[in-house]
C-alpha cells in the first residue's frame, strides 16, 4: 500500500502536535517504551498509519514507541486490552471511529465503553472509501448502481 507524501506529512505533524498537547501525567517517565495498541493486523491502513504515527511520536517524546497489533472483533480486542491496561500513560489506543462509536452499539456483549473510558487526544488521519463495480457490470455511476440495486 502506498501512502502519499502529503498524508505522511500530515501524520508526522499530527504526531508532533499530539505529543506537545499531551498532559504531563500522560507521558509517564518510566524507562519502559510506550505501547501503541492497534486493533487491526499488520499491513492494513490503520496499522500503517499507526506505525507512521509511532515513529514521529517516538521522536517527539525522545522515547521508544512500540506498535502492538491486537486484531480481532473489529478492534474490540485492542480496545478492551487498552482499557484494562494500567493507567500509567504507557499504553495508548490507536483507534478507528468504528472502535469508539459503532462497536459499543453493534456488539451487545462488548463491555468496554470507549467514549467514557478513553480520552480522545486528536485526529491523526482520515481515509477515503470507494464504491467500485466490476467493469463487466456496465455500471459506471453511483446512480447506475442504485438503479441496478432497486431492480
Amino acid at each position: 500500500m502506498e501512502i502519499s507524501r502529503r498524508n505522511f506529512i500530515r501524520v508526522g505533524t499530527a504526531a508532533a502536535v499530539g505529543a506537545a498537547m499531551l498532559p504531563a501525567p500522560a507521558l509517564a517517565q518510566s524507562g519502559k517504551p510506550v505501547v501503541l495498541v492497534v486493533g487491526y493486523p499488520p499491513g492494513g491502513l490503520t496499522d500503517l498509519m499507526g506505525r507512521l504515527f509511532a515513529a514521529e511520536f517516538s521522536k517527539a517524546l525522545n522515547r521508544q514507541v512500540i506498535v502492538e497489533n491486537r486484531p480481532g472483533a473489529n478492534g474490540n480486542v485492542a480496545t478492551t486490552y487498552a482499557a484494562n491496561a494500567a493507567p500509567t500513560g504507557d499504553t495508548l489506543l490507536f483507534a478507528s471511529g468504528s472502535q469508539i462509536v459503532l462497536n459499543p452499539n453493534v456488539y451487545p456483549s462488548f463491555q468496554t465503553k470507549p467514549v467514557e473510558e478513553f480520552t480522545h487526544l486528536g485526529l491523526v488521519g482520515a481515509g477515503d472509501f470507494l464504491v467500485t463495480t466490476p467493469t463487466a457490470t456496465g455500471i459506471t455511476t453511483m446512480q447506475g448502481l442504485i438503479d441496478t440495486a432497486k431492480q
